[in-house]
């Protein structure tokens, strides 16, 4: 519908949803005004959400200075220091996931490959974030996977969102008293409870461990001066906040990671001359060396295929931001309170930017330098307000690909769906899961 309505109005469009007004914008110029140049006017997200408390703490929900006060103290756990710390543990679930598919490479069945590498995103978020070695890959019995999963495959999104459109803000904050949630409840209550207690566990027990939930109890237990005024004082998380920084973490680190190489691996299945040429680099340049922080910015190629990949597949199809004030750019009128929405899935198929934009070709990108000048390619978002985890997602990608790879490589099923089809939603989902078989590496 979208693609629909950009080739009959143009760029720019008006649209409703329910009471609340929506502009799609797919000028480059008015982009780069909203994301960038004019940031201070859109720096919130407009949402219609019920999450309840303390999971609208998570950065991805909170507004104004809340956002910036967070996102300040959150941006360091990101540092390139924090991410080398982490590579120890993403290789050792990544060395599981390897092991896990050559498991596979047994039977002569088909596979469905987010199922592996969903468990192996919640194997590293439970190590980087809470120092919890679940094994979620030969261990499904866990409680937390349990309703980690069951909040992953249970979401109700569709009829909370639309009352509150139809109805406005009235109705999002009835639902938000009546405790109505997207999620299931009884797995709501355990994460808070959970984290709760590792929170004053950790506490009451320091550790030498650099993982997220250290780094902002850290944060959390910093005193401030005693001269400081009240909003010096608040540059520290609460342990509400830090459980919905908890919450999303696991939230978009699994969707995020898994939906990447899920789609990785079918573009390598339907392009094998690329899981080839990805497995020559890996033996080139890292030979037997474990995959870290510092070396795998040596897969140059890997990386224009995980680029290629996220282009194709957006893990959002679109993201929006809400005007703070009207405004006016380049001639087009931007009233107060209405949500600009930019749509990534059709700035990344635009035919100008991407010829043969269907196609899959890594090699385009050898060209096209994503930076913060490029409004034409935003899986991770762009600005200020751009994901906060996109650095570890990419390592924890080229991490898990060069274990595997080593391991296995990826085959057509007789199942495997060519050409893939996609769900019409805000996350690129495909229509049915992605299926393919693995056979074992052979040098």
């Amino acid at each position: 519908m979208e693609d629909k309505w950009l080739k009959e109005y143009g760029n720019v469009f008006v649209w409703y949803f329910g009471c609340m007004q929506s502009i799609t914008v797919k000028d480059q110029d008015i982009l780069k005004a909203v994301l960038i140049k004019d940031f201070s006017q859109f720096c919130n997200r407009k949402l219609l959400d019920t999450s309840p408390s303390p999971l609208d703490k998570g950065i991805f929900f909170l507004r104004d200075t809340d956002w910036k006060r967070v996102r300040s103290i959150m941006n360091p756990t990101f540092s390139s220091s924090k991410l080398r710390t982490m590579s120890d543990d993403i290789n050792k679930c990544a060395r599981n996931l390897a092991e896990n598919l050559l498991r596979c490479t047994e039977i002569d069945e088909s596979i469905e490959i987010k199922d592996y590498y969903g468990a192996f995103t919640i194997d590293v978020i439970s190590m980087t974030a809470f120092g919890l070695d679940v094994d979620s890959q030969r261990n499904s019995d866990n409680q937390l996977i349990h309703h980690m999963k069951k909040i992953f495959n249970n979401a109700s999104v569709p009829i909370p969102v639309f009352l509150c459109a139809i109805f406005g803000d009235w109705m999002m904050t009835l639902l938000k008293y009546l405790k109505i949630c997207f999620y299931p409840r009884d797995s709501m209550e355990f994460f808070n409870r959970e984290v709760r207690m590792m929170i004053e566990e950790r506490k009451r027990n320091p550790t030498n461990r650099t993982d997220f939930l250290q780094l902002m109890i850290k944060a959390s237990l910093e005193i401030p001066d005693a001269n400081a005024n009240e909003k010096a004082e608040r540059k520290m998380l609460s342990t509400d906040e830090i459980i919905g920084q908890a919450f999303l973490f696991f939230l978009a680190g699994y969707e995020t990671t898994a939906s990447l190489l899920s789609f990785t691996a079918y573009e390598m299945v339907c392009n094998p001359d690329v899981q080839d040429r990805i497995y020559e680099e890996i033996v080139e340049q890292l030979g037997d060396e474990e995959p870290t922080y510092d070396n795998i910015g040596k897969l140059k190629y890997m990386e224009l295929v995980l680029n290629e990949t996220l282009r194709l597949y957006p893990t959002l199809s679109r993201i929006n931001r809400e005007a703070a004030k009207t405004i006016e750019i380049n001639g087009v009128t931007i009233p107060k309170g209405s949500a600009v929405t930019i749509p990534i899935r059709a700035l990344h198929q635009d035919p100008e930017t991407y010829p043969e934009p269907t196609l899959f070709k890594p090699e385009r990108f050898i060209d096209f330098k994503p930076n913060q000048n490029n409004i034409n390619f935003l899986p991770f978002g762009h600005g200020p307000r751009m994901c906060i985890g996109m650095r570890l997602a990419l390592m924890e990608a080229k991490i898990a690909v060069t274990h595997v790879l080593r391991h296995v490589r990826f085959v057509q099923a007789i199942d495997t769906e060519i050409p893939i089809t996609l769900k019409d939603m805000g996350l690129t989902v495909p229509k049915t899961p992605i299926r393919l078989k693995v056979k074992p590496r052979k040098a």
